[in-house]
């Protein structure tokens, strides 16, 4: 059984909520997102962080939507094409909430040593629990972490086609065009160059293969600091929506170059 602390419980209120919020209908099925993280502990999947959208709001700060990340230490693992030296995991996500805005949704992601970013296979979704919020059971998980096991080999063969495929100067741009859409809107080059969201900020991002790209547009646009046309540095995403928004125009982007 996890321990969680008080520390715990006041960062992420909405995560040990054991209740719904009182705007929900009669007909709301609540399902405790403390009760998915020890039954996933069971299963071998152990928490390994938490994300929640910052608020202001008492009500989304208790009962609104966030993500559990787990990570299992016997899923398989595969080196990062840009340092082999360091290995990307594969996790499952887990986003739900209480206040009826999100139903239970899980998602494949990679976390790659090189960022602490982390990006969503978008592709490749575990499914999603709609409408009903279904009661969290062994055979409803043991189904979704069958789809995981199946979808890690699927995003291992995407990740090495990214890492094969090099771009040219302008294929780069236009890539880092599309992405900056889900950030800035429909016209992107009013806001910023998006050449600068080219700029890299790591050794191990001096490439120019789609994947290296992915990573460096990817994290311009969540870490902030790209200077716009207003000479002002760009803040950093803290948005979880927003965040993801981002995560699926990268995928988009890249599985667009390859052909995918």
């Amino acid at each position: 059984m996890i321990t969680f602390t008080d520390t715990m419980r006041s960062t992420y209120p909405s995560v040990f909520a054991t209740a719904p919020a009182a705007n929900v209908s009669n007909r709301y099925s609540f399902v405790s997102s403390e009760e998915l993280i020890h039954k996933m502990g069971d299963m071998g999947w152990q928490l390994n962080r938490i994300m929640n959208p910052r608020s202001r709001k008492e009500n989304t700060k208790l009962f609104g939507k966030h993500k559990m990340i787990f990570r299992n230490p016997d899923a398989p693992t595969m080196p990062d094409p840009r340092n082999p030296s360091k290995n990307m995991f594969f996790e499952i996500l887990a986003t739900n909430s209480h206040d009826g805005r999100s139903a239970l949704k899980f998602e494949a992601g990679i976390f790659t040593l090189v960022c602490s970013n982390g990006l969503t296979i978008k592709s490749t979704d575990l499914g999603n629990m709609y409408t009903s919020h279904v009661n969290i059971n062994r055979e409803n998980l043991d189904a979704m972490i069958s789809r995981f096991n199946m979808f890690v080999d699927h995003g291992v063969r995407k990740i090495e086609a990214f890492a094969k495929k090099e771009l040219s100067a302008d294929q780069a741009i236009a890539m880092a065009e599309f992405v900056a859409k889900a950030r800035f809107g429909q016209d992107p080059s009013k806001v910023i160059n998006p050449q600068e969201l080219l700029m890299t900020r790591r050794t191990d991002d001096n490439g120019s293969s789609v994947w290296t790209y992915m990573n460096v547009i990817q994290e311009n646009l969540m870490r902030g600091g790209v200077v716009n046309r207003n000479n002002r540095r760009t803040r950093q995403i803290r948005n979880m929506d927003l965040g993801n928004k981002i995560n699926d125009y990268v995928w988009l982007a890249a599985e667009q170059v390859v052909g995918a």
